[in-house]
């Protein structure tokens, strides 16, 4: 049964629904984080009840399960775009459209280190864009 619990459980974690009710877009937790690990994932989008596309993650989020904040979801003329963010790694933008394709953009934070003579000073400066 820890195996099952570690490994394969999935638990719903959050729903959203279309504005007009024919998409629903389920995120699930598959497995547990163990100690300070990734999180596994998974975004189900559904239309009227029927599954039409899945997408499976990973979350670097300091060993912490899934909740609500992880995601951001916005219903586009024909896609979903999901947002998975952790605190540990970059946002990944996921879209699942409505003919059950899916595609993966992320979006990178670039860090760049500028050291100077003494040791004891460094500069670091985050440069975001992102990458489709």
């Amino acid at each position: 049964m820890i195996v099952y619990t570690l490994n394969w459980r999935v638990t719903d974690v959050d729903t959203d629904t279309s504005s007009d009710g024919t998409y629903e877009v389920i995120l699930q937790q598959v497995g547990e984080p163990v100690f300070f690990g990734a999180t596994d994932g998974r975004l189900v989008l559904k239309k009227d009840g029927r599954t039409i596309a899945k997408q499976d993650f990973t979350v670097h989020h300091d060993g912490a399960v899934l909740r609500e904040n992880n995601w951001t979801v916005t219903c586009q003329e024909d896609f979903v775009e999901i947002v998975i963010s952790g605190s540990e790694q970059p946002d990944h933008q996921y879209h699942l459209h409505f003919d059950g394709t899916t595609s993966l953009s992320q979006r990178h934070s670039i860090y760049e280190i500028a050291s100077e003579k003494d040791e004891d000073q460094i500069t670091v400066m985050q440069l975001d864009h992102t990458v489709l």
